[in-house]
C-alpha cells in the first residue's frame, strides 16, 4: 500500500453515502457525495477537484439560501405563535 493511498484512508471515506434526500419535491435515495473540501462526484461516478469559479459560485448560493431560510423560519415561527396565542385564548 502507497503512502498517499494510507494517508487517504486514515482521513477518512472520501465518499459518503446519503440514504434520502429531497430535490424538487422529490425523493432521492442511496445518493453519493463527496466527503472531501473542494471536490464533487462527477455523475456520482468519481471524484473531481472543483474549479475556484464554481466554489465561489456555490459559497455565494449558500450565502443567499442561508438568509432566505433564516427570513422563513422567523415567520413561521411568528405564525406558530400567534396560532399558539389564539388557541389558547379559545381555551384549547
Amino acid at each position: 500500500m502507497g503512502l498517499f493511498t494510507k494517508f487517504l484512508t486514515e482521513q477518512g471515506p472520501r465518499i459518503k453515502r446519503v440514504k434520502l434526500r429531497f430535490r424538487d419535491g422529490k425523493p432521492e435515495r442511496n445518493i453519493k457525495v463527496s466527503n472531501i473540501d473542494g471536490y464533487k462526484m462527477d455523475y456520482g461516478r468519481s471524484l473531481v477537484r472543483m474549479s475556484s469559479i464554481e466554489r465561489i459560485h456555490r459559497h455565494r448560493g449558500a450565502l443567499k439560501a442561508r438568509n432566505k431560510r433564516r427570513a422563513s423560519a422567523r415567520h413561521a415561527l411568528i405564525q406558530r405563535a400567534r396560532t399558539i396565542r389564539r388557541r389558547h385564548a379559545m381555551g384549547l
